[in-house]
């Protein structure tokens, strides 16, 4: 039984690592997002004018957004395995594919919408802003390995359904 408990100690820390990263994550985007919208107004006087200064703030609070979902999914997964000690459920399924989507639906923006690069400033000197859109292949690798975890478990519910019922 001792090593159920340290096996369950170990998979909540883990959980709660990943949580605490994710979280930290988000407050990086939107610290990113409130450091950069003003450099945008500074270096562009029409800028509200400008299509893509609009489209890059929306996408950007589009990306929180989905930070912010994708969070409160893992969290609530996190809360079935640790306190529950539920691990297969169709609960546990949906949450990893509200991830998985979350994920995609972000990688996707990436692509839809042009992203703005402003380059740091070098010797007093400020490069060229580049427009173009984004290719997130991490974000994209992770959404995949999150529907696969969803199979995984929705077959995993599926087994124990099963094994229940022999018994």
């Amino acid at each position: 039984m001792k090593l159920a408990k340290g096996t369950l100690r170990l998979i909540a820390g883990f959980l709660v690592m990943f949580c605490i990263t994710i979280a930290s994550g988000i407050l990086l985007n939107t610290v990113y997002l409130c450091l950069d919208v003003p450099v945008i107004i500074s270096t562009s006087e029409e800028w509200l004018l400008h299509p893509d200064v609009l489209r890059y703030i929306a996408v950007s609070m589009c990306w929180i957004m989905l930070d912010c979902i994708i969070l409160i999914a893992f969290i609530q997964f996190a809360i079935s395995i640790v306190r529950k000690r539920v691990f297969f459920s169709r609960g546990q399924t949906v949450k990893l594919v509200i991830i998985a989507s979350s994920m995609l639906v972000r990688t996707l923006l990436g692509l839809a919408y042009p992203t703005i690069h402003i380059p740091e400033m070098v010797g007093g000197f400020i490069g060229p802003v580049a427009i173009a859109p984004m290719l997130d292949l991490r974000l994209l690798s992770f959404s995949l390995m999150f529907f696969a975890l969803a199979g995984i478990f929705e077959y995993g519910r599926i087994l124990q359904e099963d094994s229940d019922n022999i018994l």
